[in-house]
């Protein structure tokens, strides 16, 4: 069977046009993303996208399908190679930004060296990190040049407000014009933060999990 995808590119622009992988219980099989230089598993419902030196012959024979067995860990250790190493399990979500004017937010680098801000620049380029009373954002170029958003609230919750993360994300979205789409990943067991993605109009469209074949990145 014809594969449905021939680069991550092509992937990614489909979802923002509304179009989802056909659940053919198959995967596509696609380079090693450029711009990262990360393999990965992009699952979606029944079908899975592949980025990985592998063949599909070989990602099969180790039991990868559509249906889950794709992030399993035989097959992502493979990917990754004895050298490498594998990322988390992520949701994966995306919206257009909203434009307008940030104004609680200021550029900074005062949190150069928090666990989020090293993260992102580990995965993404052109990273650019935001600080607000509520916490810090960063925005990013990540796989296949997308476009990438990731926050942290920060302070006591008491402190801060419940509402921290829908306040952060409202901020975030105005530094993305309305044209423009956005993506952000979430830990499935991260339920807060899931609920404030779904809460601020994020889509959820499937996971992903990023790969590195040269060292111990994640």
């Amino acid at each position: 069977m014809a594969p449905q995808f021939d680069t991550l590119g092509s992937v990614f622009d489909a979802l923002t046009r509304g179009r989802f992988p056909v659940g053919d219980g198959d995967l596509s099989v696609v380079p090693v993303d450029e711009v990262t230089g990360f393999a990965g598993v992009y699952s979606f419902t029944g079908h899975a996208v592949m980025s990985t030196t592998l063949s599909y012959d070989e990602l099969v024979a180790l039991g990868a399908d559509g249906y889950g067995m794709s992030n399993a860990p035989e097959v992502v250790t493979a990917m990754a190679g004895p050298a490498g190493s594998v990322g988390v399990l992520d949701n994966l979500t995306m919206r257009r930004g909203i434009g307008g004017r940030a104004t609680g937010l200021r550029e900074t680098d005062a949190f150069d060296d928090h666990r989020r801000v090293r993260y992102a620049r580990m995965t993404r380029r052109d990273v650019r990190v935001f600080a607000h009373d509520l916490g810090l954002i960063t925005l990013g170029r990540g796989i296949a040049g997308r476009l990438e958003l990731g926050l942290e609230t920060l302070g006591d919750e008491a402190e801060r407000g419940r509402r921290a993360g829908a306040v952060l994300l409202d901020e975030a979205l105005r530094l993305v014009g309305d044209t423009q789409v956005v993506w952000a990943s979430c830990a499935p067991g991260n339920a807060r933060s899931l609920r404030a993605l779904l809460g601020a109009g994020f889509e959820l469209v499937g996971s992903e999990v990023l790969i590195s074949r040269h060292g111990p990145v994640f």
